[in-house]
């Protein structure tokens, strides 16, 4: 495991079946997150392993190899184009939308 180099921030997992989290702030690589259920109890506490530059954005909870689905609100909502890391923040660079397959016009 990673050394913490900061101090803890927080996510919230808004469905239990997620296998990722909300970030609540900006997350440098090494910030301990203590990730709290929609019911606002502590479910996990996860190493940030890549640096999540905007508040909002998703970090995933477990590793989730590539093709396989991220799962926000019990839903999926895309499919990872790479492998994601425990930790690691994902958006476009390694995950297409649930709504558009890959190649699809999005225009």
């Amino acid at each position: 495991m990673e050394a913490i180099t900061s101090g803890t921030k927080l996510a919230i997992r808004l469905n239990a079946t997620d296998n990722v989290a909300v970030a609540m702030d900006a997350l440098q690589q090494g910030d301990l997150l203590s990730v709290f259920s929609e019911h606002g109890v502590e479910v996990d506490r996860v190493i940030v392993a890549t640096p999540v530059p905007l508040p909002f954005h998703k970090v995933a909870l477990v590793p989730i190899s590539r093709g396989a689905p991220l799962i926000k609100y019990g839903e999926i909502i895309g499919y990872a184009t790479a492998p994601i890391g425990r930790g690691a923040g994902s958006y476009t660079h390694n995950l297409e939308s649930a709504t558009f397959g890959e190649g699809e016009d999005r225009g």
